[in-house]
């Protein structure tokens, strides 16, 4: 077997100075190695020199830039096309899930996504107003984005500099609006799956008055024992997926104990391995090996 990629952005460390998140990489290498002897190597996506047809697979895991620089990174899902070099989770699961398109198509199919809408120019700008005075406080945030980039949350007092931040938030993408979902400060749960197995689920709690659920900003990682009713819930998302991941992290929020979906998380999501059992980063790299 050719070495196998692991991407590997060069935002990572500080994301990992200031969270104390484990390095995946790291701990999927030996796991591989330990495995089957194969060899994991780090490299960012970016790195013009990096001749990918030299690995077997690409894991995208840890991308966490992709979204800054969207137009070059669909240009490099090209070019591993071309050259015939896998992807898992898959090249086609990847641009389904780089926008947050999937999402109102998700709805649209009859998934339980939390309410959102879609403004692509500002002559929809209406429909902000239109929600904010329904809803008197909502979420704003890009199409395409990660790590809560640009997210934040508005009240009627707040509309003209909604407006202004929407208009920003166009000149790269379209803008997602939500009604904001009070049940966030409960905490935003997380359910993990590789392959077709659940892995282990966390609840991720954001600090007093603040809405987003990271450790960049504050947020406790507390992990949970679902029942098996809420892991079937879940993973019943997964069937909106255009091809069968190999590893998923279905991020939702409860109202009237039903689970509505957030984010589905395809691409470079942090899987809190530390939360999880011991057998869990075997599963993992058994799921990425399968074929």
């Amino acid at each position: 077997m050719k070495p196998i990629a692991f991407l590997r952005s060069n935002s990572v460390d500080e994301v990992i100075e200031r969270t104390g998140f484990w390095d995946e990489y790291s701990v999927l290498k030996a796991s591989f190695a330990a495995q089957n002897g194969a060899e994991l190597i780090a490299v960012d996506w970016r790195d013009s020199s990096i001749k990918w047809e030299d690995f077997e697979f690409v894991i995208p895991k840890c991308a966490w830039d992709y979204f800054n620089h969207y137009s070059e990174f669909l240009a490099w899902l090209d070019r591993l096309e071309r050259l015939g070099v896998p992807l898992r989770n898959s090249s086609k699961t990847v641009r389904w899930n780089s926008d947050k398109h999937y999402l109102v198509e998700m709805l649209e199919q009859g998934a339980p996504v939390a309410p959102l809408k879609l403004i692509s120019s500002d002559s929809e700008f209406e429909t902000i107003a239109q929600e904010l005075s329904r809803q008197q406080k909502i979420l704003l945030k890009p199409a395409v984005s990660g790590g809560a980039k640009k997210t934040l949350v508005y009240t009627p007092n707040d509309f003209e500099k909604c407006l202004q931040d929407a208009r920003e938030i166009l000149r790269e993408c379209p803008v997602i609006v939500q009604p904001f979902i009070e049940g966030i400060s409960s905490g935003e749960w997380s359910f993990f799956f590789f392959g077709d197995t659940f892995s282990h689920a966390i609840v991720k709690l954001p600090k007093e008055g603040d809405f987003r659920a990271h450790k960049l900003f504050g947020a406790q990682n507390i992990a949970k024992n679902p029942t098996q009713a809420q892991i079937d819930e879940a993973k019943a998302i997964l069937q909106y997926v255009p091809e069968k991941p190999h590893y998923a992290r279905v991020d939702g929020v409860y109202v009237d104990d039903k689970l509505l979906l957030i984010e589905l998380e395809l691409i470079e999501p942090y899987l809190y391995l530390e939360c999880a059992p011991p057998e869990s980063v075997g599963l993992l790299t058994q799921g990425l090996l399968a074929t």
